[in-house]
């Protein structure tokens, strides 16, 4: 899991990277004809990169609940407990109960939806 999660920080550092040198308005005609991603999972890349740049202790995330916690409806309270549980080693996957029980219901229902249709695109193959 450290590998996935330190590839997905990387991932997103790059594309930070290029859409920082593309013009305006051309970064998502850009992911689609590199990568067929929609803008949505491009920016979810980005947003962990954003949020976990430098940061060590990713080795109990799951790629999922990383992306969960990156989510700018995340608290910044849930985000922190997670990654102090991580620090411990503790295995964290999306909806952990302690996590989700810091966002509001509207926060957790949102992280959720989310998850589900990218898991779905991903299965579909239009990710």
């Amino acid at each position: 899991m450290r590998r996935a999660a330190q590839d997905i920080v990387e991932i997103g550092e790059r594309l930070i990277e290029v859409k920082a040198h593309l013009e305006y308005g051309q970064f998502q005609g850009w992911i689609k004809a590199e990568f067929d991603w929609t803008r949505q999972t491009a920016y979810r890349f980005m947003q962990v990169a954003e949020r976990f740049k430098g940061c060590n202790n990713l080795l109990q995330v799951a790629p999922s609940a990383l992306y969960l916690l990156a989510s700018p409806s995340t608290p910044d309270e849930a985000r922190a407990e997670a990654l102090e549980r991580a620090e411990v080693s503790e295995l964290l996957q999306p909806f952990d109960t302690q996590i989700v029980a810091l966002m509001t219901a509207d926060e957790a229902a949102a992280a959720e939806r989310e998850i589900i249709t990218t898991s779905n695109r991903r299965r579909s193959g239009s990710v």
